[in-house]
C-alpha cells in the first residue's frame, strides 16, 4: 500500500507538472502567433489532423538511455526502483513487472547490500559510484559497476543508476593472471635449462648443415655452443659463423658425418682427429627436428689426450691399467651427465604448464605429469593402466579418439586435434591434442600424447563469434539507413534499409565513391573532411540520388572509428526526411497564398474604399470651405486620415505580398522592403543589386524575402541598428542575399526562449536546399547571408538596377486633396 500511495502521488505530480508545461507552452504559441513569429499550426480532432503550422519534438536522451549497452535505472531514495531499461532486463534476465515496484535491494547479493545503502546516502549530496553485484533470475552472480546521482523533480528526488556489467573484464582478467603464472613457469624451467647448459662440462654446440646443389654436405653453420666448446676448441665467437670461415683446412669427414646424421636422422657416435685444431674429439651426432630440418646437435669431449695414451699403450704396456682408469674415469664422467640429463627430462615433463600421458598399443594409460593429475583430478595411482579413451573421453567423441590413436600408431603423428576431456567431477575441459609415437628397438610400442587445456580461449572464440553475429543482425535488420565509409569515400557496407532508399543491390554500391550516390557532391566532400578532422557530425541534411535519378531529402548523422589516431572507417546513420519536406513546404506554401489572398484583399478592396472615402472627404471639405462652414477643418482632418489609412494599408499589403505584386519580382520586393524600412523606422537603408537576378522559382523568391525580413526585423528591434545594407547577386547557379548591419551584433550565446527568429531563417533555407550563414561582423554589427542553388532567367535588357540608397525620409504634410 505505502509504494501504491507514492506511485499516486507520484502521478498527479507529474499530471500537474504536464499541465504546466503545457499552459506555458500554449501561451508562448500565442505570443508568437501575435508578434508573427509562427507561419502555421497543426491541430488534431475527431476529424482527423488539420494543418496550420509544422511542430516536431524527438525525445533523444530517451531513445539514448533505452538503447544504450549500460543498465539505466531510477529508485527512490531507499532503493525503490522506478524505472530501468531494456539493458537491465537482458543483465538480471527478468522482465520489469518483476523489478519495477520493488525494492532493487532485493536483486543484490546479500553481501553487498549494504555497499548498495551506502551508495543512495552518498548520491544523496553527490555523485558516487561502487562496484556491486547483482544476482541474476538464474541465481548467478552479475558483477557491476554502478555509477549514482541525484535528480531533482517537483514530485520529489530520484537516484538515477548507470551499471556496466564487468562480468567479461573480470573473467579476462582472471585469464590474463593464469597466462602470467604460466609465463612464470615456462621462464623458471628455461632458466634451469639453461643453467645445466652454461654449466655442463662436455663441449655442446648445434649446427646447421649446407649442402651443394648435389645434396652434398660442404659446410655447417654454428647456432649454438655452449662455454666448454670454447674451452675444448679454442674458437672464440663461433655463434653464426661457418666452421670454414674459422678453420678453412678442417677435414672433409667432418662434413660428410655430419651431413648423413642431418639427411638420415641416425644418430652418430664416433672419435675422429680435427688436425687443423690439433685435437682428438669424442662426439656424439643427433639430428635436431623431423625429417627436414638441416640442424645437428653435437656432444663432444676433447679425447686428445685419451689418443695419445691409447698410442703409447701400443708402445708401453706398463701404462695400460692407467689409460683403462682414465677411460673409466670418463665413463663415469659421462654416466652422471647422462643420468643428469635424464633427471633434467624428467623436472620438465613433471613442471611443463600442459597435460602429457603416455600409453601403450592399446591405449591404456602407463604415465601422466603433475599437470594430468591437477586438471583431471586423478592420481595417476587410480588410473593406471586403465584406457584412456574411455576414463577421458565422453562417448560420442570416442570414435573420433581412437581414429587418432590408431593413426599415431601407424606412425602418422596428429595435431591441434581439438576434443572434449570430461574431468573426475563430471566437468567438460575443452583440449588441443598433440600426438607422436614412441618407438623401443625400432619398433613402435606407445604414444605419446600431449594436450593444451584451451577451454577459456574457446569460451571467448565463441562469445566473440556471438557477439560479431548480432552486431551483424543488428547492422542489417535497422530499420534506417546504416553506412560505412573509408577516409577516401569508398562505400565499405550497407545495410538493408540504406539499399532499399537507394534502389540498389549491394554490387552495385559497394567500393563505390559515396558522392556518387548524392546530389550534393561539395557538401559531401565537406561532411569527408569534419570527419577526417574527428568531428561528430549531426542532422547533416543532404539529398540523395536514388537508381531512377529522383532525389531524396535525407538526415545524416555521422562520426568515426579511430585506431591509434588514424580513421578506419566512418559511420553514418541516414534517415529519410523527404515526406517531412513535402509536408513543410505544402504548410509554407498554403501560409504564403494565404498571405498573398489578404494583401491582394487589402490592395484591391479595403484600399478602392479608403480611396473613395479620401475623395468624398476632400469633396466635402471643398463644399464646406467655400460656405465658410467651421466644420471645413473636421472634414480635411478626415480625408487626412483616410490618406494616412490607405498609405498604411498599401504598405500592409506589400508587406503580406511582396514578391507577387512586384513587377521586378524579389528585387522589387527587397527594393520596396528597405523603403518602408527606412520611413518606418527612421534608420538608413539600402538595397544593391548590380545586375538583374530574376529568379525561376517564385517559391524560392519568396523564402528569400521572408528570410531578409526577418533579418531586418531582428537587426532593429535587438541590435538596434541604425544603418542596414541589403544586397542580392548571383555568380553562375548559386544566389546570394546578405544583411548586414551596425548594430550590437548576435549574442554569443541566446537565452532559453531567443533564437525563434534565427530557427525560421534556418528552416526556410533548408526547404528551399541553401545554406545560411549568421556570425558576429569583425567591424561590429550582424552578417546573415542566404546562399541558395537556383536555375536564374536571364535578363532581356542589358541595363543594370543602379544601387538604391534611402536614407531617413521625413514625412510630410499633405496640404491639397
Amino acid at each position: 500500500m505505502p509504494a501504491a500511495g507514492l506511485s499516486s502521488t507520484t502521478q498527479l505530480r507529474a499530471e500537474n507538472t504536464d499541465l504546466r508545461t503545457r499552459l506555458a507552452e500554449a501561451e508562448e504559441t500565442l505570443r508568437a502567433i501575435r508578434e508573427g513569429e509562427v507561419d502555421a499550426i497543426v491541430v488534431s480532432g475527431s476529424k482527423g489532423n488539420r494543418v496550420f503550422a509544422l511542430a516536431e519534438a524527438d525525445n533523444l536522451p530517451r531513445l539514448m538511455i533505452e538503447t544504450m549497452n549500460e543498465a539505466g535505472l531510477a529508485t527512490t531514495p531507499d532503493g525503490t526502483l522506478l524505472f530501468c531499461n531494456d539493458r537491465t532486463n537482458v543483465l538480471l534476465g527478468r522482465p520489469k513487472e518483476d523489478l519495477l515496484g520493488h525494492n532493487l535491494a532485493n536483486f543484490i547479493a546479500p553481501d553487498d547490500a549494504g555497499r548498495f545503502r551506502q551508495l543512495l546516502q552518498a548520491a544523496a549530496t553527490a555523485n558516487a559510484d561502487a562496484r556491486l553485484e547483482f544476482i541474476a533470475a538464474t541465481g548467478a552472480p552479475v558483477p557491476m559497476h554502478v555509477w549514482a546521482n541525484r535528480l531533482d523533480r517537483a514530485d520529489g528526488p530520484l537516484i538515477c543508476l548507470v551499471a556496466t556489467d564487468l562480468s567479461r573484464i573480470e573473467a579476462d582478467r582472471r585469464l590474463i593472471a593464469e597466462l602470467e603464472k604460466q609465463k612464470e613457469a615456462l621462464r623458471a624451467s628455461e632458466e634451469r635449462y639453461r643453467a645445466l647448459f652454461s654449466t655442463m662440462q662436455e663441449g655442446f654446440c648445434i649446427i646447421e648443415m649446407l649442402f651443394d646443389a648435389n645434396q652434398r654436405a660442404v659446410d655447417y653453420r654454428f647456432l649454438e655452443v655452449n662455454p666448454a666448446f670454447e674451452s675444448q676448441t679454442g674458437m672464440r665467437n663461433a655463434k653464426g659463423r661457418r666452421i670454414l670461415e674459422l678453420v678453412p683446412e678442417l677435414e672433409k669427414h667432418w662434413f660428410d658425418i655430419y651431413g648423413k646424421v642431418a639427411r638420415t636422422g641416425k644418430p652418430a657416435r664416433f672419435m675422429n682427429e680435427a688436425r687443423a685444431l690439433k685435437h682428438w674429439y669424442d662426439v656424439s651426432a643427433y639430428r635436431v627436428g623431423g625429417p627436414g630440418s638441416r640442424k645437428v646437435a653435437v656432444f663432444f669431449n676433447d679425447v686428445t689426450e685419451r689418443k695419445e695414451a691409447q698410442d703409447m699403450l701400443l708402445q708401453a704396456h706398463d701404462k695400460l691399467e692407467q689409460r683403462v682408469h682414465e677411460r673409466t674415469a670418463e665413463l663415469t664422467r659421462i654416466n652422471i651427465t647422462l643420468k643428469g640429463l635424464k633427471a633434467f627430462s624428467e623436472s620438465l615433463i613433471q613442471l611443463a604448464p600442459t597435460m602429457i600421458a603416455v600409453v601403450d598399443r592399446e591405449g591404456n594409460l602407463i604415465r601422466t605429469n603433475a599437470y594430468a593429475e591437477q586438471l583431471t583430478g586423478y592420481p595417476f595411482t587410480e588410473i593406471k593402466g586403465r584406457s584412456m579413451v574411455e576414463l577421458f573421453i565422453p562417448e560420442a567423441e570416442q570414435p573420433r579418439a581412437l581414429h587418432a590413436l590408431e593413426q599415431t600408431l601407424r606412425g602418422r603423428p596428429v595435431s591441434a586435434l581439438v576434443a572434449p576431456l570430461r574431468l573426475k567431477d563430471g566437468s567438460i575441459r575443452q583440449i588441443e591434442w598433440f600426438t607422436k609415437a614412441i618407438s623401443s628397438g625400432g619398433k613402435i610400442s606407445g604414444v605419446l600424447a600431449i594436450g593444451h587445456d584451451i577451454t577459456e580461449r574457446k569460451q571467448a572464440e565463441e562469445a566473440l563469434r556471438r557477439s560479431e553475429h548480432e552486431l551483424t543482425n543488428f547492422f542489417d535488420q535497422a530499420p534506417i539507413g546504416l553506412l560505412w565509409v573509408k577516409p577516401n569515400g569508398q562505400v565499405l557496407r550497407i545495410n538493408q534499409a540504406q539499399l532499399a532508399l537507394l534502389g540498389g543491390t549491394g554490387k552495385e554500391v559497394l567500393r563505390r565513391p559515396i558522392a556518387r550516390f548524392f546530389a550534393d557532391s561539395k557538401a559531401i566532400t565537406s561532411l569527408l573532411q569534419r570527419l577526417a578532422q574527428g568531428e561528430t557530425v549531426r542532422n547533416f541534411h543532404l539529398r540523395l540520388r536514388q537508381k531512377d535519378r529522383s532525389l531524396r531529402h535525407v538526415i545524416v548523422d555521422a562520426n568515426g572509428l579511430w585506431e591509434n589516431r588514424q580513421l578506419i572507417h566512418s559511420r553514418w546513420f541516414v534517415r529519410d526526411i523527404t515526406r517531412r519536406i513535402e509536408l513543410e513546404r505544402e504548410i509554407l506554401s498554403i501560409s504564403e497564398r494565404e498571405k498573398r489572398r489578404l494583401g491582394h484583399d487589402l490592395h484591391d478592396d479595403l484600399c478602392q474604399q479608403l480611396a473613395g472615402i479620401t475623395f468624398l472627404s476632400h469633396t466635402l471639405a471643398g463644399q464646406l470651405d467655400k460656405k465658410s462652414d467651421a466644420n471645413t477643418a473636421q472634414a480635411k482632418k478626415i480625408g487626412q486620415l483616410a490618406q494616412n489609412a490607405m498609405t498604411q494599408t498599401r504598405e500592409l499589403a506589400h508587406g503580406l505580398s511582396p514578391v507577387a505584386m512586384e513587377a521586378k519580382g524579389l528585387m522589387g520586393a527587397l527594393e520596396n522592403l528597405a523603403v518602408q524600412t527606412a520611413n518606418v523606422f527612421r534608420v538608413e537603408c539600402r538595397f544593391q543589386c548590380k545586375n538583374p537576378v530574376l529568379l525561376s522559382d517564385h517559391v524560392t523568391g519568396i523564402h528569400l524575402f521572408r528570410i531578409a525580413q526577418e533579418a531586418v526585423g531582428n537587426a532593429i528591434k535587438h541590435g538596434h541598428a541604425r544603418r542596414i545594407d541589403l544586397a542580392l547577386t548571383a555568380n553562375g547557379s548559386q544566389v546570394m542575399l546578405s544583411v548586414n548591419d551596425n548594430g550590437a551584433g548576435i549574442p554569443l550565446k541566446l537565452g532559453k526562449k531567443g533564437g525563434m527568429g534565427l530557427r525560421i531563417m534556418q528552416y526556410r533555407a533548408g526547404v528551399i536546399g541553401a545554406s545560411l550563414l549568421v556570425q558576429r561582423n569583425p567591424r561590429g554589427g550582424t552578417m546573415v547571408v542566404c546562399s541558395v542553388p537556383q536555375g536564374i532567367v536571364p535578363s532581356k535588357k542589358n541595363g543594370k538596377i543602379k544601387a538604391v540608397k534611402i536614407r531617413l525620409l521625413r514625412r510630410k504634410k499633405e496640404s491639397q486633396s
